[in-house]
């Protein structure tokens, strides 16, 4: 407890005469965490603030893991995101997080260490949700385009599904739309040992899903579409079947600065 009193007491010392630039920040938590810093400078005109910034930092592995530290910081206002990755995949109780916001001016010093309580649940954009049915009902299985935020981003992302659930070659598959959030979907095709399947266009819309051309089955929150795709007959377990799911989705921004809010730590 001494040592640190005079560690504290030189830290000080030096900081008032000038001899150390001290323009760091340290994040430390209970487990092993990813700490990303966003500056208000760098979020610009970016076209969805602060959420945009975040998902590049994320897509570019633009961060920390905890412990670490940040120094040489200039002079702004940035926010501190420290994201827990704690959830199992595929549990919608999600993730944990911290925002904080902080002024960096040229004689800055932090060091913050975070406890499990200090998390909030981190639940605000989900991207679309994938239901399969099994035979009785659609059973939600994952989610979709997963992080991929506005059209400069569309991809194609991937999941398998159990032949299981092919039944007498049907297999039958529904997108949700769960957030405050516009989903553009631009094709969901299966892919099994190499040969594509596309869905029939058995309701409405969903023929918009059978090429990738930039034609896009929109859905809001609270819209689904439904797809059947006829599959073989004589499926084996050991059958890979993978569905292809290609676009991107749009949040919105009123729902995202009330995100920022929601989830904002202040010094009480």
């Amino acid at each position: 407890m001494k040592r640190n009193f005079w560690a504290t007491f030189a830290l000080t010392l030096l900081l008032a005469c000038g001899q150390l630039q001290a323009q760091t920040l340290k994040i430390d938590a209970y487990t092993k965490c990813q700490v990303a810093l966003i500056s208000k400078t760098e979020i610009g005109n970016a076209p969805y603030g602060w959420w945009s910034i975040w998902q590049k930092k994320k897509k570019s592995k633009d961060y920390k893991t905890t412990p670490c530290t940040f120094k040489g910081l200039t002079p702004d206002i940035y926010t501190i995101v420290v994201y827990n990755q704690a959830a199992s995949p595929g549990d919608d109780q999600s993730d944990g997080v911290i925002l904080k916001e902080v002024v960096v001016s040229k004689k800055f010093n932090l060091k913050a260490y975070y406890e499990k309580s200090d998390f909030k649940e981190w639940n605000c954009l989900s991207c679309p949700w994938l239901y399969v049915y099994n035979g009785k009902c659609f059973v939600k299985q994952t989610e979709i385009l997963k992080d991929v935020v506005g059209q400069a981003n569309k991809t194609t992302t991937y999941f398998t599904i159990d032949p299981k659930v092919v039944i007498d070659g049907k297999l039958r598959l529904k997108v949700q739309e769960e957030k405050d959030e516009i989903t553009h979907l631009e094709q969901l095709q299966v892919r099994i040992d190499g040969k594509v399947y596309r869905p029939q266009y058995s309701k409405k819309y969903s023929k918009l899903l059978a090429q990738n051309d930039e034609q896009y089955l929109k859905l809001k929150k609270g819209t689904s579409v439904e797809v059947i795709f006829d599959l073989p007959k004589n499926l084996q377990a050991s059958d890979k079947i993978v569905l292809e799911s290609t676009g991107f989705y749009i949040p919105d921004a009123q729902f995202l600065e009330a995100v920022y809010q929601k989830y904002l730590v202040t010094d009480k």
